[in-house]
């Protein structure tokens, strides 16, 4: 029984952490993806100045 109740703590731990890497990883791709459309607008605006 004590066997069960800290794989059910390790396997909680885990979700945790994962729940946390998934979080990290959408705030770069979120900051990526708003990169590349400020990225966009300068060249839309360099070649609006041209």
């Amino acid at each position: 029984m004590k066997q069960l109740e800290k794989i059910d703590h390790l396997i909680a731990e885990i979700e945790n952490q994962l729940a946390q890497l998934y979080e990290q990883r959408r705030e770069k791709i979120n900051r990526f993806d708003l990169n590349k459309v400020k990225d966009a607008d300068k060249k839309q605006i360099n070649s609006v100045r041209i």
